[in-house]
């Protein structure tokens, strides 16, 4: 999909949207098909694949550590099921995160590999993602995400609000590795301190 979006020209900062949004559509419906295939609603599917990642993560710790672990969270059953919620409620900013800095990095590679003379026949330019900037609305969305975890008391509007948050900054993130890289490029740093 990537490639497919810079052969037509697409600017890199839409081509990453554009894919960060085709890659969790495609989640969705994978959610959905496998759903359909074992005669459940998606919802449900949702809530297996959620404890079961749940159980895997608790199930890695080692007993010591899981100790420690549920009497950060209050002890006992409710600490397991406080810890539970937490991780599950952090889950969808930290799958978005993934998506967005995978695609990031698959544009990045394409781009330093330069396969066939790619960017030359499409007329872009290496030090596109040196210049990559953050559309300048986004920062309300940022803003509001945060107002909302700030003073809401906890609940599903601030879980999707502090995950909507945790995306933006990612985005903003991107946004300092180009300033980064716009530095170097001015020091005309070469080599390992590069990266």
């Amino acid at each position: 999909v990537l490639s497919f979006l810079i052969r037509r020209r697409v600017k890199p900062e839409q081509a990453i949207a554009r894919t960060w949004i085709i890659q969790w559509c495609l989640v969705g419906i994978l959610i959905c098909v496998y759903a359909l295939l074992h005669r459940v609603t998606p919802i449900a599917e949702l809530r297996r694949i959620f404890s079961d990642f749940f159980d895997l993560l608790f199930g890695s710790l080692t007993p010591e550590a899981r100790d420690q672990l549920v009497a950060k969270f209050g002890g006992g059953d409710s600490g397991i099921g406080e810890f539970r919620r937490q991780t599950l409620a952090a889950l969808p900013g930290a799958h978005g995160i993934l998506c967005l800095v995978v695609s990031w990095f698959n544009l990045r590679v394409l781009i330093n590999l330069n396969p066939n003379r790619f960017l030359h026949r499409i007329g872009l330019d290496r030090r596109v993602l040196n210049r990559w900037r953050n559309a300048d609305w986004l920062v309300w969305p940022t803003l509001g995400s945060w107002a909302i975890v700030l003073f809401s008391h906890g609940g599903i509007a601030s879980d999707l609000a502090l995950n909507l948050f945790k995306i933006l900054m990612a985005a903003y993130g991107l946004q300092g590795l180009a300033v980064v890289g716009a530095l170097f490029d001015g020091w005309r740093l070469r080599g390992i301190f590069r990266l």
